[in-house]
C-alpha cells in the first residue's frame, strides 16, 4: 500500500495542488461523480492498484469509547497528475456550486418569527 519515500496527500492539500480553483469538497464530489470515489470517500481498487489513490482507517471515538472508522482519502503525487488530467479531459468543466446550509437555515428561521 504504501512504499518509503512515496508522499501521499490529504484530500484540503490535494484540492491545493491541482490548482484548478477548486475545494476540498468540490473535489471528492467530482470524484465521486466521475466514479473514482464511492460514496464514504474509499478509492475504487482500480486507481489503488494504479497508485494514484488510497485510504486510511481514522478511529472515531467519543468519550473515550471506540465508536466506527473513518476513512482519510490519500493521494499520490501521479494521482494529483491524474486528477489534473480528469479535469482538463471535461471542456467547460464548472465545480458545483454548494449550498450554503446554515444561511438556507437562518432565513428560514427569521421567516418563522
Amino acid at each position: 500500500m504504501f512504499t518509503p519515500g512515496e508522499i501521499w496527500y490529504k484530500p484540503s492539500l490535494t484540492a491545493k495542488l491541482v490548482n484548478r480553483n477548486i475545494g476540498k469538497n468540490q473535489l471528492l464530489s467530482f470524484l465521486r461523480m466521475e466514479d473514482v470515489i464511492n460514496h464514504i470517500n474509499i478509492p475504487e481498487p482500480l486507481y489503488v492498484d494504479l497508485g494514484y489513490f488510497s485510504h486510511k482507517p481514522k478511529p472515531i471515538v467519543q468519550r473515550g469509547k471506540f465508536i466506527n472508522n473513518a476513512f482519510i482519502l490519500l493521494t499520490s503525487t501521479e494521482g494529483v497528475k491524474f486528477i489534473q488530467d480528469l479535469i482538463d479531459s471535461k471542456p467547460g468543466f464548472k465545480p458545483p456550486k454548494q449550498e450554503r446550509r446554515a444561511y438556507h437555515h437562518r432565513v428560514d428561521f427569521t421567516e418563522c418569527i
